[in-house]
């Protein structure tokens, strides 16, 4: 699966790991951006799925593609590998 970001047509902006299949998109682990008083933030978009899957319709989506690394990074500090390119953005994702 691919990371990729979504923007779907209820006005959520997704980061997701993504598997296109037809006219269905598979989402593992998607997380929608939130802003706090420390910046921006991640929380889940289907926080209530069983093991943090779902699928949705492309017709839902309005675009997607690759999110910036300060993003991906913070992405995959919580469900990647762990691994990072330095960057100097403020991506807070709650534990």
């Amino acid at each position: 699966m691919k990371i990729e970001y979504l923007k779907i047509t209820t006005g959520e902006d997704i980061i997701t790991q993504a598997e296109h299949d037809g006219n269905l998109v598979h989402l593992k682990n998607p997380m929608i951006f939130g802003l706090s008083r420390e910046g921006v933030g991640m929380i889940p978009y289907a926080p209530f799925a069983r093991d943090a899957k779902i699928t949705i319709k492309k017709e839902h989506i309005v675009g997607f593609g690759e999110p910036e690394d300060e993003i991906k990074n913070a992405y995959n500090s919580k469900f990647g590998s762990g691994i990072v390119v330095a960057s100097s953005g403020n991506i807070q994702i709650p534990s």
